[in-house]
C-alpha cells in the first residue's frame, strides 16, 4: 500500500470535534484557579478540580445544542 506524502492541517478538516470547546461549564465547586471553564478551553495545562474529594461533586458543560454523540471520550488528569 502506498501512502500520500502531504502536509496535514488537522484544524482544516479534523477528524473529530471537540463539542465542548469553549462552552459554558458550571461545577459543584472548585479550587481557586481551577474553576469550571478550566474543563472546556481546551488547553493540557489546565483542568477543573473539585473543592473536595467527597461523592457528589459534579461538572455541567452546556453544549448549547442538542446532540447526540457516540462514542465520547473523557479526559482526566493523571494523580500522582
Amino acid at each position: 500500500m502506498k501512502m500520500e506524502q502531504a502536509k496535514m492541517n488537522p484544524w482544516r478538516t479534523p477528524e473529530w470535534m471537540l463539542l465542548s470547546h469553549r462552552k459554558p461549564a458550571t461545577a459543584s465547586s472548585f479550587v481557586e484557579g481551577k474553576d469550571a471553564s478550566k474543563a472546556t478551553n481546551e488547553d493540557v495545562r489546565t483542568w477543573w478540580r473539585a473543592a473536595s474529594n467527597e461523592s457528589g461533586e459534579w461538572l455541567q458543560i452546556d453544549l448549547m445544542f442538542h446532540v447526540m454523540c457516540t462514542p465520547y471520550k473523557l479526559i482526566l488528569p493523571m494523580t500522582g
